[in-house]
């Protein structure tokens, strides 16, 4: 008898269930969707102050290199703002925002500003395949203003937090649409691409921004998009 039992063993059915009426593929794992349940938050978005030659004068700043002067500089906000994809993978866009005069190249338009006077203002926003590394400086990260004003007068943050917070390239165009247009080298108003670029780098971050303080120490952007 018992040689006749083993038989029956050996020529089971595969598929067949035991006595306890388990199966060989009930354990098995199941297959991995690719997709990540609850992805991480992206990073918050960075902010740089860039500085390039001025319009016209971009072939003397690149026979210059690193001697061409800092007085005839043309300063920008760049900001790289982070995103999620739903593969979980993060992207990046920068946008360039800066502040120069409608017609830059014109005669008059030196004239005006050079005695003085004040000439009609363009506030442009750019699309930017990327950070440049060099006479560019990281100057913080987007904090949304109501933040870093409530915690400068001391209050929780939590009674300011809204879902309905501009992110940083939204913040950057409603600062654009408020900023006075006019640009002047008078210093009782002065107004300049410099001033421009200080106060939106501020507004962005929280961070009192100095460009002639900036430009004295080493620039420490990451090069990238």
């Amino acid at each position: 008898m018992a040689a006749v039992a083993a038989s029956l063993a050996l020529w089971r059915p595969r598929g067949s269930r035991s006595r306890h009426g388990s199966s060989r593929h009930r354990h098995l794992p199941k297959a991995s969707s690719g997709r990540t349940e609850n992805p991480p938050k992206p990073k918050p978005a960075e902010v740089f102050l860039a500085c390039v030659p001025l319009v016209g004068l971009e072939a003397v700043g690149a026979a210059l290199g690193d001697a061409y002067p800092n007085q005839l500089e043309h300063v920008m906000v760049l900001v790289r703002r982070f995103d999620r994809a739903e593969s979980g993978e993060e992207t990046s866009t920068v946008e360039c925002y800066d502040f120069l005069p409608v017609d830059p190249l014109a005669p008059a338009t030196a004239a005006a500003m050079l005695s003085g006077g004040e000439v009609a203002g363009d506030l442009r926003v750019r699309a930017l395949r990327g950070v440049p590394s060099r006479r560019c400086w990281k100057v913080g990260t987007y904090v949304p203003s109501d933040v870093w004003t409530t915690r400068a007068i001391g209050e929780s943050e939590s009674t300011s937090t809204s879902s309905s917070r501009p992110d940083a390239h939204a913040a950057a165009r409603l600062f654009h649409r408020r900023y006075p247009s006019r640009l002047c080298l008078r210093p009782d108003r002065k107004n300049t691409c410099v001033e421009h670029a200080e106060a939106l780098a501020e507004h962005l971050t929280g961070n009192a921004v100095r460009y002639d303080e900036l430009i004295r120490t080493p620039p420490n952007a990451t090069r990238g998009g």
